[in-house]
């Protein structure tokens, strides 16, 4: 049965929507379009209902089948229950099926969680697939980290094999080192870094 026009400018401003009703508002949403009023209420409200009952969003989600906007939701979710629950939210990321859906939730659920608990964040190098996406993942936590405690994020990185990586992870590291002692900084550029033009890039860095 058709949703209302009224239901449907007024979804988002509901909290205590029954959860059939919203189901409904919300498929009526998914085929409105993807761009416009449309997406912008669905969007408000797939994050109301991730806030409220994050589980019951998730389920819904994970059934979308073909459907264009379900990366999309998915990153919404993840990101929001992650916010009140990383531990739960990161479960649920890695434990969906392999493959871009995972790799998707993953990250935003990961991306959220670096922001208050890196070393949680890490977790989710356990599943994402190697690559570019995996690289900047890694390299935005690190430095995150590294702005609160260098000492952890350094010990974390002299274990990282991949040389390029490492030494960028180590750029980052000396330039949030240098805001407080710049002699230690400029000495951990010149042991660490192996890379010649990762290397010029922070020497200029940790000299600002």
């Amino acid at each position: 049965e058709p949703v209302s026009p009224e239901k449907l400018s007024s979804a988002s401003a509901r909290a205590d929507m029954l959860t059939d009703e919203l189901k409904a508002v919300l498929n009526n949403l998914v085929v409105a379009g993807t761009n416009g009023p449309a997406a912008e209420e669905r969007i408000s409200l797939i994050r109301r209902w991730a806030t409220l009952h994050p589980v019951e969003a998730a389920q819904w989600v994970q059934a979308l089948s073909g459907s264009p906007v379900k990366s999309e939701f998915l990153q919404h979710v993840a990101i929001v229950w992650a916010e009140g629950d990383a531990n739960a939210a990161m479960e649920w990321a890695k434990h969906l099926q392999e493959g871009e859906e995972r790799q998707t939730a993953v990250l935003a659920a990961g991306y959220e969680i670096s922001r208050t608990d890196p070393t949680n964040a890490l977790s989710a190098l356990d599943v994402l697939e190697s690559g570019p996406a995996r690289n900047q993942f890694i390299l935005y936590v690190v430095d995150q980290w590294s702005a609160t405690d260098p000492e952890a994020a350094l010990f974390w990185t002299l274990n990282v094999k991949e040389g390029g990586l490492r030494d960028l992870l180590f750029a980052e590291i000396a330039s949030s080192w240098a805001q407080r002692d710049g002699e230690t900084a400029s000495q951990l550029t010149a042991r660490t870094i192996r890379d010649n033009e990762t290397y010029r890039r922070a020497v200029v860095t940790v000299a600002l």
